[in-house]
């Protein structure tokens, strides 16, 4: 079953393709036109209701709602509108594909493993250092240091980011700390020995 992308995704795609034919007019007579433009892709698409923001050197000179919340339902949707986002709960990948060995200049390598439904990772010099992860928002995770690390480190954040294949390539590790150098340290990930041929 192919999966068809968001609607909301899809306008936004054509409203940004109109961009460069916009660049001789207003601001406004843009604002106007990108305004037409949304209520009527909005109920050709037959999405229920969305809304939108456009922000210009740092200020937003356009929000609007359009449609209703719910279908069935006569509440128009506002500029204040919130919607539920649900599949920012879940990871890009499976744990497993985010499980290697990560190689940091400052720190060495850092291994990433799942157990037990979590990932975990350990600073590889230091063996006491190991923090579980807990999913924030996609291919990032909160980390939470175990009792072994003696440092009362608070918790921070490991984002990974993704080759042109979809694979993490690479790890950040970020705990805001005044006494140490946690900060954005950078690691990047090893060649998978089962890909070198070495088991």
């Amino acid at each position: 079953m192919r999966q068809r992308p968001p609607r909301f995704a899809l306008l936004l795609f054509v409203l940004l393709a109109f961009a460069p034919s916009l660049l001789a007019q207003t601001l406004e007579e843009r604002l106007k036109e990108i305004d037409e433009y949304a209520a009527r892709a909005g109920q050709e698409w037959k999405v229920p209701g969305f809304a939108m923001a456009i922000v210009k050197d740092d200020r937003v000179v356009f929000a609007k709602g359009y449609g209703v919340r719910e279908l069935g339902k006569p509440d128009p949707v506002d500029k204040d509108t919130l919607f539920a986002v649900a599949s920012n709960t879940k990871p890009s990948l499976p744990l497993s594909s985010y499980a290697g060995t990560y190689t940091g200049a400052m720190y060495g390598d850092a291994k990433v493993s799942e157990e037990n439904g979590h990932l975990v990772v350990r600073l590889a010099p230091a063996p006491d250092f190991v923090g579980d992860l807990e999913l924030w928002h996609f291919d990032t995770f909160r980390i939470k240091w175990r009792d072994s690390v003696v440092y009362p480190f608070p918790r921070g954040f490991v984002t990974f980011t993704l080759d042109p294949q979809g694979k993490p390539d690479q790890m950040k590790i970020d705990v805001p700390n005044p006494d140490f150098d946690f900060k954005e340290l950078e690691f990047k990930r090893a060649p998978d020995a089962r890909a070198a041929g070495t088991r």
